[in-house]
């Protein structure tokens, strides 16, 4: 028998020559930031969803290109409104900086990148509002520009009507640490409330006025002086230390006597330069109670230096000699 030879289907393949990759250039810049000048609007950016190119060519060479106007609110300067309008049209592109698109939460900054191949630069501008203004289309008249309606300044909400929201939404599913924050956070904010008010009048009532106190305490404290005798003849008559330091407090103003008793040595990082300084004129004295008096009136002084440091910048006053 004769074998049967097998049939070879033959299949032409057609190469489609392959497009050449532009090859890429590596250009090396140098990068400028441009910062925004109060007194200068910054590049606008926007687009046309309705298709409308404004860099179409024109029916006839000689008619100009459409007028692009910008007009911002007087009381917020971050309002803004561009407007671009074709010629010889009744129709306005209207895109704005607080409604829309631009109302939405903004997630991103935006900026504009100028690149000069001469100088290799490429300079980064922000935009103006830092938002994409989409231009809708609008039927206007002479004027061009667009108030703000009514009820997008009415659907604007309030600091107080952010704040309750923010609070329904925690109360809701916030945690047990954060809605005893919020509730104790609205404790202190409240304003105008009768029934707070009520009993803030009661409670005022049942506080009894020292009137002898207070008129002694304005008159001390008007020249935010300690008390004294204007008809004093001595130093110790001038700033009687009774009234300065009351009597249960000497008990307390020990602790620079008792270092010289001990012959432990006063150090310059627990006590003022000021202190430091008069240690050895109190190891003269020897009179007994007159040193102990000395040695209270400079541990007061240093209690005092050390509260007015406590508030200042630099703390000169407790810095060693």
């Amino acid at each position: 028998m004769e074998e049967e030879e097998p049939e070879i289907s033959s299949q032409t393949l057609t190469l489609t020559p392959t497009k050449k990759r532009k090859k890429k250039k590596h250009v090396n810049v140098k990068m400028e930031v441009v910062h925004e000048h109060p007194e200068k609007i910054p590049p606008l950016v926007g687009y046309f969803p309705s298709g409308f190119d404004p860099h179409k060519p024109q029916d006839h060479e000689s008619d100009p290109p459409p007028a692009v106007k910008v007009f911002r609110n007087k009381a917020r300067a971050n309002r803004l409104q561009l407007v671009v309008s074709p010629n010889d049209s009744k129709v306005n592109f209207v895109g704005t900086s607080y409604s829309g698109e631009a109302a939405s939460a903004q997630v991103c900054t935006y900026a504009l990148g100028v690149l000069d191949k001469e100088t290799q630069t490429l300079k980064i501008v922000p935009i103006a509002s830092n938002k994409i203004f989409r231009l809708e289309p609008r039927v206007g008249g002479s004027d061009a520009s667009v108030d703000e309606p009514s009820s997008l300044l009415k659907g604007e909400q309030t600091a107080e009507e952010k704040a309750g929201r923010m609070r329904d939404l925690t109360n809701l599913y916030g945690t047990k640490k954060s809605i005893t924050q919020a509730k104790k956070l609205q404790a202190l904010n409240q304003k105008d409330d009768p029934r707070s008010q009520k009993d803030l009048d009661r409670k005022l009532k049942e506080v009894v006025i020292n009137k002898e106190a207070l008129e002694s305490t304005s008159a001390h404290s008007a020249r935010n002086i300690p008390p004294y005798d204007d008809t004093a003849t001595t130093p110790q008559e001038a700033y009687p230390l009774d009234k300065i330091i009351f009597k249960g407090e000497w008990d307390y103003l020990l602790d620079i006597l008792n270092l010289l008793h001990a012959g432990a040595e006063v150090e310059s990082s627990a006590y003022s330069s000021f202190v430091c300084n008069r240690i050895q004129k109190l190891k003269e004295l020897e009179d007994e109670g007159e040193k102990t008096t000395l040695a209270c009136i400079f541990s007061y002084i240093n209690h005092l230096l050390k509260y007015k440091d406590r508030n200042s910048m630099d703390a000169s006053s407790a810095k060693p000699p």
